[in-house]
């Protein structure tokens, strides 16, 4: 029975792997031998760290651009400490301070003091070739691999106040170090973690006095710019604006109060001024134009009633109603016709109190036409005065419109001038009190207030340093070992095309083989003459 396809792969290996077995054990002895040596022989290190509470500034500096929120502000303040405390001016002066030199302490803004430091800083970092003294930068950019500052929640988290300085030294053997276990009588390793914890504490101060300038230089250009330019120049704008308010108003003169109440701010519906003369003589204006049509048609009525014969006088109810003479005589006239009425039916026309009574209601009758035109020239009086009253009121309308227009114009310009003024006042208030902020974060920053040690620099023991995990680097070095060693067995079996059974020869031949001979020294066939 032909075997599995199983049995004939684990046969395949198990052949693969026994003829490669040497080179595999090989492999794997160089790389554990490789990681257990290295391991063995990496430096030991010490850590000392330290614990520090640190506080932005920028909450009281004027100049500070807005943040739109409180994890920018806080994130991009834990950033910049970081690329304090690595740059090569802390790092030099903690060294140069390890070394014995005295460094101007936190506050301390003497500027013969600072510039004698900084001397001494920046021949550390490049050398002076005058004296003929090398530089430090490659061991300073060492030794910038050695420190780290951290937050709470691990190196990337940036939302903290919090900040972490870790210092790792490793054991050296350096001259220097010799010299220093000869002076002190202490072992490399007790110097490692001596030295690991003095670094701390020297960088802590130098970090400390290094921000603490920083921000007192920031702060102080700040209010320096402040007090002798913005705080001027806004004061210079708001004279500006009170000059051209004053010569405005000298312009308009009497106008002031009328422009004046055309800014006020008055509630919906109300008008003052020239536009309240203005609309009240427009209302007047409006009424004697309606007097003035009731009196021209009232006009033409009596117009119209004159044109007939007495007899035929038909008195306007709006005249009756406005003269008294009128009704009287119409009443008369229509009593007359009632007796004239009830003594025709009775007698001849020739009777005496028939025709007396038509002689009176004639006479009343011419009484009304006279009564009448003098009704007319009245409504023409009134007519011509209300004709005059709506020509002076049309041009007083006008004129206090055109004034109005006027004064308009100048209560925007006069309006606009005190809101620049106003503008101009809150601006030169706000100076003010940033001038004030400016010189409160100057004060601030020349204190050593805003860096505050928490823990003290941790003192590593001798006797357990920061080391390599043997039995972790040994586990992972065997893995990895296999893992090579079984690459190189099926590799060199893919490309190895020696023929090593007779099923080999079969299928690389391609013709039946009956038996197979193995080369043992030399060739078993030989050739004639050979």
């Amino acid at each position: 029975m032909a075997d599995s396809y199983t049995n004939r792969t684990l046969r395949e290996i198990v052949r693969v792997v026994a003829a490669r077995f040497v080179g595999m054990a090989l492999i794997v002895f160089t790389v554990v031998a490789a990681v257990a040596l290295a391991t063995w022989q990496a430096p030991r290190t010490y850590r000392s760290q330290v614990r520090l509470l640190a506080k932005p500034s920028g909450m009281g500096n004027p100049l500070e651009s807005d943040i739109s929120s409180l994890r920018e502000q806080v994130s991009l303040f834990v950033a910049t400490q970081r690329e304090i405390i690595l740059s090569d001016y802390v790092l030099a002066s903690a060294l140069l301070t390890l070394e014995g030199k005295e460094m101007p302490k936190a506050g301390n803004l003497d500027p013969k003091a600072l510039a004698d430091w900084d001397r001494l800083v920046r021949q550390y970092i490049v050398g002076d070739d005058a004296a003929g003294e090398d530089g430090h930068a490659a061991y300073l950019a060492r030794v910038a691999r050695r420190v780290e500052m951290v937050t709470p929640g691990g190196p990337d988290s940036t939302f903290s106040q919090t900040l972490i300085i870790r210092v790792d030294w490793p054991e050296e053997s350096t001259p220097s170090a010799k010299a220093a276990i000869e002076r002190t009588g202490l072992s490399s390793r007790e110097l490692a973690a001596r030295r690991a914890h003095d670094m701390a504490a020297a960088l802590v101060n130098a970090y400390t006095a290094r921000y603490t300038r920083l921000e007192s230089e920031r702060s102080k250009a700040a209010s320096a710019f402040l007090t002798n330019q913005a705080l001027h120049a806004a004061r210079a704008g708001l004279d500006q604006a009170a000059e051209d308010l004053e010569k405005f108003i000298a312009i308009v003169k009497g106008d002031l109060l009328s422009i004046i109440n055309l800014t006020t701010r008055y509630a919906a519906g109300t008008e003052t001024g020239v536009a309240s003369l203005s609309t009240k003589f427009q209302a007047e204006r409006d009424k004697i134009e309606e007097r003035l049509a009731e009196v021209q048609a009232l006009m033409k009525v009596v117009q119209t009633e004159l044109a007939k014969p007495p007899a035929d006088i038909a008195v306007p109810d709006a005249v009756a109603a406005q003269n008294q003479s009128v009704t009287a005589l119409e009443a008369k006239i229509v009593s007359l016709k009632l007796q004239i009425n009830q003594l025709e039916s009775r007698f001849t026309s020739e009777y005496r109190e028939l025709v007396d009574s038509k002689t009176e209601m004639q006479a009343a009758q011419k009484e009304l036409a006279r009564e009448m035109r003098r009704q007319e020239e009245r409504l023409t009086q009134e007519l011509a005065v209300l004709t005059a009253r709506r020509n002076n009121l049309d041009k007083t309308v006008q004129d206090y419109r055109s004034r109005a227009d006027a004064l308009a114009t100048k209560a925007a310009q006069y309006e606009r001038l005190r809101e620049a003024l106003a503008s101009a006042q809150s601006i030169y208030e706000a100076e003010q009190k940033r001038v004030v902020s400016a010189a409160t974060a100057e004060k601030l920053a020349a204190m050593p207030v805003l860096v505050s040690e928490l823990d003290a620099p941790s003192l590593p023991e001798a006797k357990n340093p920061r080391k390599p995990v043997m039995w972790i680097n040994m586990l992972v070095a065997v893995v990895a070992a296999v893992v090579m060693a079984l690459v190189y067995a099926f590799l060199a079996d893919h490309f190895d095309h020696s023929l090593k059974s007779i099923d080999n020869a079969e299928r690389y031949l391609g013709v039946p083989v009956l038996a197979s001979v193995p080369k043992i020294g030399g060739p078993v066939i030989r050739l004639q003459g050979s």
